[in-house]
């Protein structure tokens, strides 16, 4: 009986670097999906306000500054990526490199900033500047 109790009280190890992994491919993939369905979160202070052009000029500015944000995001986290592939730090328990933890999230945070790109292009060229941001369309 002793010897069961020890074998599922024993910790499995290298359970935080895989919820880790998972966690960064969960949530950094799904920001690019979120772009392109326009199914992010977001306030809609001025949408009775966004018509024709100024519409299309929140718009810009919502995606400039979206773009601009990820953008930098991606840059900095690709930087620390290439930092990182020569292989000398590496996670806790299994020794895996950083590396490919931080190249995942870069990849993701490049694709977002497509992502956000090509959702401003589409919702200029569309003329729905006025339901850019909201949930009702």
């Amino acid at each position: 009986m002793s010897s069961v109790d020890g074998f599922f009280d024993a910790p499995i190890t290298g359970t935080i670097e895989m919820v880790e992994l998972g966690m960064a491919i969960a949530a950094f993939f799904a920001m690019p999906r979120a772009f392109l369905t326009n199914s992010h979160v977001s306030a809609d202070f001025l949408g009775r306000f966004a018509v024709g052009a100024f519409g299309a000029f929140i718009v810009l500015l919502r995606g400039s500054i979206t773009i601009g944000t990820v953008g930098l995001m991606a840059y900095a986290t690709t930087i620390k990526a290439l930092e990182l592939i020569d292989g000398k730090r590496v996670t806790i328990e299994l020794e895996l490199p950083f590396f490919p933890f931080k190249a995942i999230i870069a990849i993701a945070m490049w694709w977002s900033a497509i992502a956000a790109l090509v959702w401003m292009m589409r919702t200029i060229s569309s003329g729905n500047a006025v339901q850019a941001g909201s949930a009702d369309h």
